[in-house]
């Protein structure tokens, strides 16, 4: 005998939901962009500080201007990962330990190692350049989809 389905009760998937892996999910979304943020600006930190070397020394000392933006832009996104990464107190003493110049390059290396772990905890690869962000857009929109 068969079944009219028209009658069937709906078929979601509503008890694997849970909004609180959404949330998580966002919050290593942003992690990993601020992450991704972070290495590109050191990165681009240490060409300038190249090119600063290679120019004529002439001109050496105007060039050097050009770093101290690209180092207080890599003391902010510092700050703002370690204050995803770690507690108010912990993050705290990285920013200050931030500013010393040599000492934030283990600062930025630290922080960047404890999202890589907060970022493979969730499920999510790691590379050189930080998460692929798109991966984990994709997770939250799968997550979101499945509520639906």
């Amino acid at each position: 005998m068969e079944t009219n389905t028209i009658y069937d009760a709906p078929k979601a998937n509503l008890v694997d939901f849970n909004p609180q892996q959404t949330e998580g999910l966002e919050n290593v979304l942003h992690v990993a962009k601020q992450q991704k943020a972070l290495i590109y600006t050191f990165l681009v930190y240490f060409v300038a500080a190249v090119l600063v070397q290679a120019a004529p020394p002439e001109i050496r000392q105007v060039a050097s201007l050009i770093v101290i933006p690209i180092w207080i832009a890599i003391i902010i996104l510092n700050a703002r990962l370690c204050w995803k990464v770690y507690g108010k107190f912990f993050a705290v003493v990285m920013i200050i330990l931030g500013i010393v110049p040599i000492i934030n390059f283990l600062v930025v290396v630290a922080a960047s190692s404890r999202a890589n772990r907060l970022i493979k905890k969730a499920g999510f690869k790691v590379g050189f350049m930080g998460a692929n962000t798109k991966q984990i857009k994709q997770a939250i929109q799968q997550t979101q989809h499945t509520a639906l």
